[in-house]
């Protein structure tokens, strides 16, 4: 036989529970035009080349750029097409790691494992230490607040800005003091790498 204590203790679980339930869909963000939004779930059975994507970026023109392994994806809504090594010798692989666009319009790529790209839209190019990079061993890409690219390389960073070349950068100051303060970049080769960052 139930006591009447265990009754009352079972009746106030019971609507302290209701309660709860309540007060968690109260707080709940409804809104009346929920209905005006559609997910859409793309794969390779829609063009894209690999079911997984390491970058996702809107360009200023309106196309929707994927870094992929294997190659980058520019989707116009309809579309993907794949850019690779098999027909643009520029990529040392097909595994793009990062992606990021430049005021001027170009998009840059760092593709595994130590390769720098950049793309107009109509070529690719890459980058060593004849374009006045410390090093062609390319680590790690990040675009500035203020728009300008970083690089990290073997050697140390190199930054381009307002659509110049990009320099060699082998400043005396520690590089830590170089990066934007939210700037996270990989230096030195992978037995010996770190990382530099800046305290926000």
């Amino acid at each position: 036989m139930v006591s009447d204590s265990a009754k009352k203790h079972a009746f106030i679980s019971h609507l302290t529970g209701r309660v709860l339930a309540l007060m968690l869909v109260a707080m709940i963000p409804w809104r009346s035009d929920a209905a005006d939004y559609l997910i859409e779930h793309w794969g390779t059975a829609d063009g894209l080349p690999v079911n997984a994507v390491n970058r996702i970026m809107l360009d200023r023109t309106g196309f929707l750029w994927m870094a992929t392994f294997d190659g980058l994806v520019r989707f116009d809504g309809h579309r993907f097409v794949t850019f690779a090594a098999n027909e643009h010798p520029e990529f040392s692989s097909n595994r793009v790691l990062e992606l990021l666009q430049t005021d001027d319009g170009l998009i840059w790529l760092h593709v595994d494992p130590t390769t720098l790209l950049s793309f107009d839209g109509r070529q690719f190019r890459r980058y060593g230490d004849d374009d006045g990079l410390p090093d062609s061993l390319v680590w790690g890409i990040h675009r500035d607040t203020e728009g300008t690219l970083w690089v990290s390389t073997e050697r140390g960073l190199a930054r381009r800005s307002n659509q110049s070349a990009i320099p060699r950068h082998r400043p005396k100051r520690p590089a830590a003091e170089l990066l934007p303060r939210t700037a996270e970049l990989p230096i030195g080769d992978a037995a010996r790498r770190c990382r530099c960052r800046t305290h926000c």
